[in-house]
């Protein structure tokens, strides 16, 4: 499953970062996966909260939590492709089984 997730950091200067329309620092996480990824509430409150702690206190406490924004999106079952091949769910799932 490894080759599945993914994720990127990309800085940005504050004043590029707006809260309210205005400029602030802000922290902004997000991930593209299969739709069979974070697909329970206990994982995505869990994730949610562990990732927030440590974007907050990476910033010294500096960052309220209120400004750090986690975005999880999601292909539809079908539309997960690696190396020019649209995998299914069910795809994954088999090539996650035989390891």
């Amino acid at each position: 499953m490894t080759p599945n997730i993914v994720g990127s950091i990309h800085i940005i200067s504050q004043e590029h970062t707006f809260s309210g329309s205005k400029e602030a620092p802000v922290a902004f996480i997000e991930w593209k996966t299969p739709a069979t990824a974070f697909n329970t509430r206990e994982i995505q409150q869990g994730y949610f909260m562990e990732a927030t702690d440590i974007i907050h206190e990476m910033s010294g406490g500096n960052l309220p939590k209120e400004q750090i924004w986690i975005n999880v999106i999601h292909a539809v079952d079908g539309a997960w492709g690696i190396g020019g091949q649209a995998l299914t769910n069910e795809q994954l799932g088999g090539a996650l089984s035989q390891g």
